[in-house]
Protein backbone atom coordinates (compact mmCIF):
# COMPACT_ATOMS: atom_id res chain seq x y z
CA UNK A 1 0.00 0.00 0.00
CA UNK A 2 1.42 3.16 -1.09
CA UNK A 3 1.64 6.21 1.08
CA UNK A 4 -1.42 8.28 -0.91
CA UNK A 5 -3.60 4.76 0.02
CA UNK A 6 -2.46 4.90 3.33
CA UNK A 7 -3.36 8.28 3.96
CA UNK A 8 -6.48 7.92 2.50
CA UNK A 9 -7.06 4.89 5.00
CA UNK A 10 -6.90 7.12 8.04
CA UNK A 11 -8.33 10.03 6.66
CA UNK A 12 -11.66 7.85 6.48
CA UNK A 13 -10.85 6.75 10.01
CA UNK A 14 -10.22 10.16 11.30
CA UNK A 15 -13.34 11.30 9.44
CA UNK A 16 -15.24 8.73 10.90
CA UNK A 17 -13.66 8.97 14.25
CA UNK A 18 -14.71 12.92 14.30
CA UNK A 19 -18.52 12.13 14.12
CA UNK A 20 -18.35 13.39 10.22
CA UNK A 21 -20.50 11.70 7.70
CA UNK A 22 -19.97 8.19 9.69
CA UNK A 23 -23.23 7.11 8.68
CA UNK A 24 -22.48 6.90 4.99
CA UNK A 25 -19.00 5.59 4.43
CA UNK A 26 -20.06 5.04 0.59
CA UNK A 27 -20.17 8.88 0.46
CA UNK A 28 -16.91 8.82 1.57
CA UNK A 29 -15.40 6.46 -1.29
CA UNK A 30 -16.80 7.72 -3.74
CA UNK A 31 -15.31 11.15 -3.23
CA UNK A 32 -12.64 10.85 -2.71
CA UNK A 33 -12.17 8.50 -6.16
CA UNK A 34 -13.64 11.93 -8.06
CA UNK A 35 -11.33 13.92 -9.98
CA UNK A 36 -13.13 16.96 -9.65
CA UNK A 37 -15.39 17.64 -6.62
CA UNK A 38 -18.59 19.01 -7.61
CA UNK A 39 -20.02 22.21 -5.76
CA UNK A 40 -23.51 19.78 -4.97
CA UNK A 41 -20.64 17.29 -3.83
CA UNK A 42 -18.75 19.48 -1.44
CA UNK A 43 -22.68 21.27 0.08
CA UNK A 44 -23.36 17.57 0.85
CA UNK A 45 -20.94 16.78 3.47
CA UNK A 46 -20.79 20.36 5.15
CA UNK A 47 -24.92 20.38 5.00
CA UNK A 48 -24.61 16.75 6.80
CA UNK A 49 -22.21 17.76 9.23
CA UNK A 50 -24.38 20.75 9.94
CA UNK A 51 -27.71 18.40 10.80
CA UNK A 52 -29.40 20.44 7.84
CA UNK A 53 -29.90 17.46 5.80
CA UNK A 54 -30.46 13.29 6.31
CA UNK A 55 -27.06 11.43 5.20
CA UNK A 56 -29.33 10.09 1.99
CA UNK A 57 -29.97 13.59 0.74
CA UNK A 58 -28.79 14.42 -3.06
CA UNK A 59 -26.42 18.12 -3.89
CA UNK A 60 -29.36 20.26 -4.79
CA UNK A 61 -30.97 19.36 -1.23
CA UNK A 62 -27.92 19.89 0.42
CA UNK A 63 -27.22 23.37 -1.61
CA UNK A 64 -30.80 24.51 -0.91
CA UNK A 65 -30.26 23.83 3.07
CA UNK A 66 -27.39 25.60 3.19
CA UNK A 67 -29.04 28.53 1.38
CA UNK A 68 -31.89 28.45 3.41
CA UNK A 69 -29.33 28.89 6.61
CA UNK A 70 -27.93 31.61 5.28
CA UNK A 71 -24.63 30.09 3.72
CA UNK A 72 -24.60 31.51 0.62
CA UNK A 73 -26.65 30.98 -2.78
CA UNK A 74 -25.34 27.79 -5.62
CA UNK A 75 -27.45 28.13 -8.69
CA UNK A 76 -25.61 24.06 -10.19
CA UNK A 77 -24.97 21.51 -8.28
CA UNK A 78 -23.39 19.64 -10.81
CA UNK A 79 -20.23 21.92 -11.92
CA UNK A 80 -17.14 21.70 -10.80
CA UNK A 81 -16.15 23.19 -7.59
CA UNK A 82 -13.00 26.15 -7.67
CA UNK A 83 -10.54 26.22 -4.87
CA UNK A 84 -11.96 29.85 -3.73
CA UNK A 85 -15.71 29.01 -3.82
CA UNK A 86 -15.06 25.93 -1.46
CA UNK A 87 -12.88 28.26 0.57
CA UNK A 88 -15.60 31.17 0.88
CA UNK A 89 -18.04 28.11 1.48
CA UNK A 90 -15.88 26.88 4.69
CA UNK A 91 -15.26 30.20 5.57
CA UNK A 92 -18.98 30.57 5.74
CA UNK A 93 -19.83 27.32 7.66
CA UNK A 94 -17.04 27.38 10.66
CA UNK A 95 -17.83 31.30 10.52
CA UNK A 96 -14.07 32.21 10.41
CA UNK A 97 -13.65 35.86 10.95
CA UNK A 98 -10.83 36.38 8.27
CA UNK A 99 -8.14 39.15 8.08
CA UNK A 100 -9.00 42.93 6.86
CA UNK A 101 -9.93 42.71 3.43
CA UNK A 102 -11.95 39.32 4.16
CA UNK A 103 -14.06 41.05 6.82
CA UNK A 104 -14.71 44.03 4.27
CA UNK A 105 -15.21 42.25 1.09
CA UNK A 106 -16.41 38.81 2.34
CA UNK A 107 -15.56 37.43 -1.15
CA UNK A 108 -14.31 33.87 -2.35
CA UNK A 109 -10.87 35.60 -3.38
CA UNK A 110 -10.10 36.94 -0.09
CA UNK A 111 -11.32 33.91 1.66
CA UNK A 112 -8.92 31.77 -0.56
CA UNK A 113 -5.99 33.91 0.50
CA UNK A 114 -6.88 33.04 4.15
CA UNK A 115 -6.97 29.32 3.31
CA UNK A 116 -3.29 29.96 2.19
CA UNK A 117 -2.13 31.69 4.76
CA UNK A 118 -3.74 28.96 7.01
CA UNK A 119 -1.64 26.35 4.94
CA UNK A 120 -4.95 24.93 3.74
CA UNK A 121 -4.11 25.66 -0.17
CA UNK A 122 0.19 26.32 -0.88
CA UNK A 123 0.50 29.59 -2.52
CA UNK A 124 1.05 27.73 -6.03
CA UNK A 125 -2.37 27.58 -6.32
CA UNK A 126 -4.72 28.52 -8.50
CA UNK A 127 -7.80 30.38 -7.13
CA UNK A 128 -9.92 29.35 -10.35
CA UNK A 129 -8.47 25.67 -9.96
CA UNK A 130 -10.85 23.00 -9.72
CA UNK A 131 -10.04 19.96 -7.00
CA UNK A 132 -10.45 16.29 -6.36
CA UNK A 133 -12.39 14.82 -4.18
CA UNK A 134 -10.02 13.27 -2.60
CA UNK A 135 -7.86 16.93 -1.42
CA UNK A 136 -11.89 18.59 -0.50
CA UNK A 137 -12.01 16.30 2.22
CA UNK A 138 -8.67 16.56 3.44
CA UNK A 139 -9.27 20.82 3.41
CA UNK A 140 -12.89 19.95 5.31
CA UNK A 141 -11.16 17.89 7.50
CA UNK A 142 -8.29 20.69 8.18
CA UNK A 143 -11.53 22.74 9.07
CA UNK A 144 -13.16 20.32 11.68
CA UNK A 145 -9.06 20.06 13.24
CA UNK A 146 -8.28 23.79 13.39
CA UNK A 147 -11.11 25.71 13.30
CA UNK A 148 -14.01 26.40 16.00
CA UNK A 149 -16.87 23.63 15.98
CA UNK A 150 -20.11 25.52 14.02
CA UNK A 151 -23.28 25.03 16.38
CA UNK A 152 -26.16 22.93 14.70
CA UNK A 153 -28.47 25.30 13.13
CA UNK A 154 -31.58 24.83 15.07
CA UNK A 155 -35.30 26.31 14.34
CA UNK A 156 -36.78 27.81 17.06
CA UNK A 157 -40.17 26.00 18.11
CA UNK A 158 -43.23 28.13 17.78
CA UNK A 159 -44.92 29.72 20.42
CA UNK A 160 -47.96 28.57 22.28
CA UNK A 161 -50.85 30.78 22.20
CA UNK A 162 -51.90 31.34 26.11
CA UNK A 163 -54.64 30.08 27.06
CA UNK A 164 -57.35 32.67 28.01
CA UNK A 165 -60.12 30.94 29.91
CA UNK A 166 -63.29 32.76 30.42
CA UNK A 167 -64.64 34.11 33.30
CA UNK A 168 -68.67 32.78 34.15
CA UNK A 169 -70.81 35.69 34.71
CA UNK A 170 -72.03 35.37 38.91
CA UNK A 171 -75.53 34.35 39.19
CA UNK A 172 -77.83 36.68 40.79
CA UNK A 173 -74.91 39.30 41.47
CA UNK A 174 -75.76 41.92 44.10
CA UNK A 175 -75.75 45.58 42.65
CA UNK A 176 -72.86 47.64 43.51
CA UNK A 177 -73.10 49.35 47.05
CA UNK A 178 -71.69 52.69 47.35
CA UNK A 179 -68.77 52.61 49.98
CA UNK A 180 -68.39 55.93 51.43
CA UNK A 181 -64.52 57.04 51.72
CA UNK A 182 -63.00 56.37 55.19
CA UNK A 183 -63.39 59.94 57.14
CA UNK A 184 -66.31 61.33 54.77
CA UNK A 185 -69.07 63.11 55.85
CA UNK A 186 -72.13 61.75 54.58
CA UNK A 187 -73.75 63.55 51.65
CA UNK A 188 -76.98 65.22 52.97
CA UNK A 189 -80.25 64.08 51.06
CA UNK A 190 -81.16 67.14 48.59
CA UNK A 191 -84.71 68.11 49.40
CA UNK A 192 -86.35 68.41 46.34
CA UNK A 193 -90.13 69.43 47.58
CA UNK A 194 -90.22 72.91 48.44
CA UNK A 195 -91.29 73.39 51.93
CA UNK A 196 -95.35 74.65 53.09
CA UNK A 197 -95.01 78.27 54.37
CA UNK A 198 -97.89 79.33 56.58
CA UNK A 199 -98.83 82.95 56.06
CA UNK A 200 -99.28 84.58 59.17
CA UNK A 201 -103.23 85.37 59.79
CA UNK A 202 -104.70 88.70 60.45
CA UNK A 203 -105.55 87.93 63.78
CA UNK A 204 -102.07 87.33 64.67
CA UNK A 205 -100.72 90.69 62.99
CA UNK A 206 -103.64 92.86 64.44
CA UNK A 207 -104.61 93.99 61.26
Amino acid sequence: MNGKKVFIVLLIVLISLSGLFAQNPDEVSRMIETEEATVGQVGYFLAVYLELVPDVANGRASLDALEAAGYGSYKNADAPIMLKELAGLCMKVWKMKGGLMYSIFGSNHYAFREFQSKGYFSFADDPMAHISGYRALNVIYNCLENEVAPEPVVEPEPEAAPVVEAVPAAENAPESETVPVDGAEPVAEVVTEAETVTEPSSETTGE
